[in-house]
């Protein structure tokens, strides 16, 4: 029989009692050695639940390779302005003429001529020439017929203050001349000048500047503006007559030379409106006399050749000698 406090599971009895009996089974089993512990090989989970072997049978996905991007640097943004179309303007009348220019200089037209086509002008002028008195004049050489004669002075007997004193006096007589003219719904506008040949309110000036205009206007060098209306023209001579109503206004008229005594050589003024600057003064030489001007369905003969500046906008002015009289309408 066991007591039961010293039932020991592996068969040992305590010491001090060695006449007890042994559990033989429990005494071979604790004298076997311990089986060594094999290690567990950890089995990675497969993903969706699958078995190991599904997940060792299933290839291995390879990534492509991406290049490198190389570096951009960025370019500023490109701005694209779409194309306007509009109406194209029409030429302006009066600003670059009819294009007739010489080498040696601009050119006058001469405006006491009897080849004037333009019977109003005509009259006019003719009008005007017989109310001239004759000034300027010196005696006869001693021995002589006793009949004067007219002097014809240079730029070399005139001094610069001759120019300011001439401009003073006809620039009131010079006007700027303003034009439109409609076409459906496009609108054309130009700039001229012109000079003032009778004090009633004729105005001499350009055929091509006024040609086809539907309105037109005239400024005084004070800034008072005059509507104007053609009552002669003549396309041969580009020479035009203009009207207008001066009301209480005392007109003041230039006085008109001689172009027939015009000499190469001697000074020659123009007063107008060049690209929009209204009462500009030019000075400079006469060139040449005789010219002939040339135009495709036209010519002109008998034009005065200058080197003063003129330019778009004086077509219509006054050429004006060293006596401050008009010798010829610029072009």
């Amino acid at each position: 029989m066991y007591d039961d406090k010293f039932n020991d599971p592996f068969g040992r009895r305590p010491e001090g009692n060695p006449e007890e009996p042994v559990d033989q089974d429990r005494t071979a089993a604790s004298e076997q050695p311990a089986r060594a512990e094999e290690p567990m090989t950890p089995v990675e989970p497969v993903a969706g639940g699958a078995s190991a072997e599904q997940a060792e049978s299933r290839p291995e996905l390879e990534l492509p390779e991406i290049p490198e991007t190389p570096a951009v640097t960025a370019s500023p943004p490109v701005l694209y302005d779409p194309p306007r179309f509009e109406p194209r303007p029409k030429e302006k009348k009066g600003g670059w003429g009819r294009g007739w220019r010489l080498a040696a200089g601009a050119v006058a037209l001469v405006v006491l001529s009897a080849a004037v086509g333009s019977g109003s002008t005509y009259y006019l002028l003719k009008e005007h020439l017989a109310s001239q008195p004759a000034n300027y004049q010196q005696p006869a050489a001693p021995g002589g017929s006793g009949a004067l004669q007219p002097v014809a002075q240079t730029v070399a007997e005139v001094g610069a203050s001759v120019i300011p004193e001439i401009y003073n006096r006809v620039a009131p007589a010079v006007v700027s001349v303003y034009v439109e003219s409609y076409r459906g719904f496009y609108r054309s506008s130009g700039t001229g000048s012109g000079f003032v040949v009778d004090p009633a309110g004729y105005i001499l000036t350009n055929y091509h500047v006024v040609d086809g205009a539907q309105r037109i206007t005239v400024q005084f060098i004070d800034g008072e503006t005059m509507t104007a209306r053609v009552v002669g023209k003549d396309s041969t001579s580009d020479l035009a007559v203009l009207k207008v109503d001066p009301g209480d206004r005392q007109l003041v008229a230039a006085t008109l030379g001689d172009s027939d005594r015009v000499q190469v050589g001697e000074l020659a003024i123009a007063i107008g409106n060049p690209y929009g600057h209204a009462f500009t003064v030019t000075a400079g030489i006469v060139s040449a006399i005789g010219r002939e001007i040339v135009e495709p369905t036209t010519s002109i003969p008998g034009a005065i050749q200058t080197d003063a500046a003129i330019n778009p906008g004086n077509s219509g002015g006054p050429l004006l000698n060293s006596r401050g009289e008009v010798i010829g309408v610029n072009t």
